[in-house]
Order: C-alpha cells, then structure tokens, then sequence
C-alpha cells in the first residue's frame, strides 16, 4: 500500500501481510 513508501521498512512485514488480503 501507499504506507510501505512512506514508511519505508517500518511497516514492510505488516504491509506483506495487509497486501495478501488485498489482493
């Protein structure tokens, strides 16, 4: 999402999993 390029590696293992449900 948008938060992974803001946030960077901050957020990267919770982007992973939020991405799953996306998608």
């Amino acid at each position: 999402s948008n938060v992974s390029e803001s946030e960077g590696l901050s957020h990267d293992s919770l982007e992973q999993k939020y991405q799953q449900k996306e998608v």
